[in-house]
């Protein structure tokens, strides 16, 4: 079992540094010298790479990271952590309370239609912890047009309200066929929905019909990427698992190698090429082997009921499905695929986003070449091209600072820094304090090239992170046995930092309350 996780682990670490270069060369081709926070984080979720791994990893290739950008996608994940822990702990309170007792009514009727509904309240709890806060309660009904949380399509809110009362559904739970409502009471008390569902008065069931609406033109969307994912990669492809909100759809499906920009293209292509045909979007209700005879999509290891409902567009698509889809596929609107990435070995993740959300996309992505054009001075149609020409002076000139960095310091290196002799080893160290990564790593150069024997150790503050170099000149490394790469490692521990490299290169960080001095001090103490 241990040589397994052993080289399961090793798998993981191989793949993780091949996607590190891959980034690093996708941000040196763009002329960027920052690798972007969510790929960093990205390597730290899946792969387990630490942010100063990633961090020294990128300096070697004189990179820096988006720390703003890691930070933010850490917080998202920790936010959907714990949503969804309160999710979990809400439906089992819920589902808690009702296993307890016998239940006097049946399986809720789910009403498929957006129009409000009336229905009887069969069943009121209160979900509320103390009597001074507003009234959270759990209602059960007859029948509801509200959509419980099932294959991927997130649950309907809205509200539920009569002369009397109201309470803004938030939330909603199935428990052996019944459906529970949780929300907030705005209007009324909990006792009036007492005497509501006592009396058996009819209480009115309203979904929020636009919030619906978008999540219909996700999930019918979702079956048509589906499709044409097929028509444009192969047959081969099956889902794998989804995520149907009204903000955007996620579709998870087999496949052995990311998608090109080509095969996106052609995907959103084929999509929005089916909407404009506006073909009614058909369901039937129907056995579920014969269902799957007519070639009906089913999700695999899905369990499904004998009977089953399809949902089909014509000479297009047809999947098994119970969730809410739009009645046209016009409805549905634009349709753009906003991220393709890997979640695991042969799955891929796509995220496109319709209706509304596209709408915005389109108008951003206008005012973002409008204003892209007016900066450049150019037409719009020729604004690339002038962004491209910008870009290759912005090469140029940094390929010109940089070099003229190291002529500079490799031709006046020894007047920079402080020098100390330890028997036949010259010892320099600079303290740069802010500075960026290619004056620090000019001056360490020039250091190395020195004929005698030379040791150097350089501290700076580069985009706001304490950063650490050191080097040892060829005759330090061959006469005297230097090795900065462990003597880092071994220095920068005692400074709350972390590092290392090479016999003549090393680099890594400092604590942030380092005084440089003392750990110039330190090294010094350990040269041999």
């Amino acid at each position: 079992m241990s040589s397994v996780l052993k080289r399961n682990r090793c798998r993981t670490l191989d793949t993780g540094l091949e996607l590190f270069e891959t980034l690093a060369n996708k941000a040196t081709n763009a002329g960027r010298n920052v690798i972007d926070g969510e790929d960093v984080f990205k390597l730290y979720d899946t792969y387990g790479f630490p942010y100063d791994l990633t961090e020294i990893l990128a300096g070697e290739k004189a990179l820096t990271l988006d720390k703003e950008g890691f930070d933010k996608a850490m917080d998202r994940q920790k936010e959907q952590s714990r949503s969804a822990n309160k999710f979990e702990a809400h439906e089992f309170t819920i589902t808690n309370i009702l296993s307890k007792e016998s239940l006097d009514y049946g399986p809720t009727i789910f009403v498929r239609k957006l129009a409000p509904v009336s229905a009887k309240v069969v069943d009121v709890r209160s979900l509320s912890k103390s009597p001074t806060t507003i009234e959270t309660v759990a209602v059960v009904l007859d029948q509801t047009p509200f959509y419980t949380e099932s294959g991927g399509q997130v649950s309907d809110a809205g509200r539920l309200y009569n002369d009397d009362v109201e309470v803004i559904v938030k939330a909603m739970y199935s428990y052996q066929g019944v459906y529970v409502h949780e929300g907030t009471q705005t209007r009324g008390t909990l006792d009036d929905l007492g005497r509501i569902e006592t009396s058996r008065s009819d209480i009115v069931a309203e979904v929020d019909i636009p919030r619906r609406m978008d999540i219909m033109r996700n999930h019918t969307a979702t079956h048509l990427a589906h499709a044409a994912l097929r028509k444009v990669l192969g047959e081969h492809i099956k889902q794998s698992g989804s995520y149907v909100g009204p903000d955007r759809l996620r579709f998870d499906f087999s496949h052995h190698q990311p998608l090109t920009p080509q095969e996106i293209e052609a995907t959103e292509k084929i999509v929005n090429e089916e909407i404009i045909k506006a073909k009614v979007v058909n369901t039937e209700i129907m056995d579920v082997e014969a269902a799957k005879k007519t070639g009906a999509m089913a999700l695999f290891g899905e369990k499904y009921e004998t009977t089953v409902r399809v949902v089909s567009v014509k000479d297009f698509s047809r999947e098994l499905c119970g969730g809410t889809h739009v009645d046209n596929i016009s409805q549905i609107g634009p349709f753009f695929i906003t991220l393709e990435t890997g979640i695991a070995s042969g799955v891929r993740r796509l995220e496109a986003i319709t209706g509304r959300e596209a709408i915005k996309y389109m108008l951003k992505a206008k005012t973002f070449r409008r204003e892209v054009a007016e900066v450049v001075n150019r037409p719009g149609h020729d604004s690339l091209a002038a962004v491209q020409h910008l870009k290759e002076q912005a090469n140029s000139l940094q390929k010109e600072l940089k070099k003229v960095k190291a002529e500079m310091f490799a031709g006046n290196g020894r007047s920079v820094g402080t020098e100390k002799i330890k028997g036949s080893i010259t010892v320099v160290s600079n303290d740069f304090g802010e500075t960026d990564r290619d004056s620090m790593g000019g001056w360490i150069d020039s250091q190395k090239e020195i004929a005698k024997p030379v040791v150097a150790f350089a501290v700076g503050n580069v985009n706001g992170k304490p950063t650490f170099m050191a080097a040892a000149s060829a005759a330090a490394v061959k006469e005297h046995g230097i090795n900065v790469g462990q003597l880092s490692r071994d220095l920068l521990s005692q400074f709350g930092g972390r590092g290392g490299g090479k016999p003549n290169f090393a680099q890594g960080t400092v604590g942030p309350d380092t005084e440089a001095e003392k750990l110039f001090d330190a090294a010094y103490r350990m040269i041999p």
